[in-house]
């Protein structure tokens, strides 16, 4: 049952391994605890950066003992576990601090959904309908309820930072040209 994975199974942990350390530089250290269990799962060793950062938790843990007599007040604990695992005090943006992965998930699908959003625009959709299908194909994908169309306009307005949407396929346009759609393209890739 334990057969060894094929050559390309391991050139594709590794791609995800090392999009895990970047996410971890950019997003912090829930991409690290997921590299960690993916690591563990897949019996890879831990990469050095994720070896470091273990050892700066345990030096941490180690010095948080010391101020063990913080640690009895329910609200200090969970101070002193985000100090040693190292969570920033306030997450940039909305989210929760252990849910960096959904909520880059859900950034992710904003700009997809944008993108295609102008794709169908292309293909001679128009704009009310486009918005509808690109919502509906996206938005499934993280398991939203149906996401409503005053909150679709406004992911089209962050996207393409409008104040106003077009109403027209002719007025969309200029807005969808496609050197515009090609920064969204590098902002999804870069996710």
């Amino acid at each position: 049952m334990n057969k060894s994975a094929p050559a390309s199974f391991d050139l594709d942990l590794d791609k995800t391994l090392t999009a895990f350390q970047k996410l971890a530089a950019k997003r912090g250290p829930v991409f690290t605890w997921q590299m960690i269990g993916t690591c563990v799962k897949y019996k890879k060793q831990f990469p050095d950066w994720v070896i470091n950062y273990l050892a700066q938790c345990a030096e941490r843990m180690c010095d948080g003992r010391m101020q063990s007599e913080r640690a009895k007040r329910a609200d200090d604990v969970g101070k002193m576990f985000q100090w040693i695992f190292d969570f920033p005090k306030k997450k940039p943006g909305p989210g929760e601090l252990l849910d960096a992965g959904g909520e880059l998930l859900k950034e992710t699908c904003k700009a997809a959904f944008a993108f295609h959003f102008a794709l169908k625009l292309h293909q001679g959709e128009d704009p009310i309908q486009a918005r509808r299908n690109a919502g509906d194909e996206w938005f499934g994908i993280i398991g939203d309820e149906t996401v409503d169309d005053r909150t679709l306009q406004r992911y089209l307005r962050e996207q393409f930072q409008l104040k106003k949407l077009p109403r027209t396929v002719e007025e969309w346009m200029p807005v969808i040209a496609w050197d515009r759609l090609l920064l969204i393209a590098k902002k999804l890739a870069h996710d």
